[in-house]
């Protein structure tokens, strides 16, 4: 699938089919796509990603929650960034990430949906973050959640957005 018909086709999957994974080589390859997106002064640090597969830990995550946060997907993958020395830098840089794999994923056929209720779950939980893997000094900022949609995605036009202005 070219880049274009990716970026088009891409949408949030809210319905999972239950225990259809993606396979390691799907995984490694929308990795490689998160670890290839840009990233602002790239000095103060590199995002960290943290691939959840145990289906424990996912549904401690929405216990905590109090709900279904990750719509039954079978993995997770949580971006975690140092504080940046410039405002929102570790967000930006989390949201280019997440981006590049949630746009990969829809090239290889793979659902995905952009999260930030499970990050902001760890974040406000330093026992859960240490069992995650996250580093010391890492916040968890942004995550994707991956599977196969259990519904159709959704046909969607490729045009210009409604809210525009050019200024020359």
């Amino acid at each position: 699938m070219d880049t274009l018909t990716a970026i088009q086709n891409r949408y949030s999957c809210r319905s999972f089919t239950p225990g259809a994974t993606p396979g390691k080589s799907e995984i490694e390859t929308i990795l490689k796509a998160g670890a290839a997106a840009p990233v602002g002064m790239p000095s103060a640090g590199l995002p960290h990603f943290t691939v959840i597969e145990n289906a424990e830990f996912i549904a401690g995550l929405n216990t905590v929650a109090g709900r279904d946060m990750t719509y039954g997907a079978p993995v997770l993958i949580v971006v975690s960034c140092p504080s940046a020395p410039a405002p929102g830098l570790n967000y930006a840089n989390a949201a280019c990430a997440v981006t590049g794999m949630c746009i990969a994923a829809t090239a290889l056929g793979v659902a995905s949906i952009y999260l930030w209720g499970p990050a902001t779950v760890l974040a406000n939980n330093a026992g859960l973050c240490a069992k995650a893997g996250i580093p010391a000094g890492f916040t968890a900022l942004s995550c994707v959640a991956l599977g196969y949609t259990a519904a159709p995605a959704p046909a969607k036009a490729f045009e210009m957005p409604a809210a525009l202005n050019f200024v020359k």
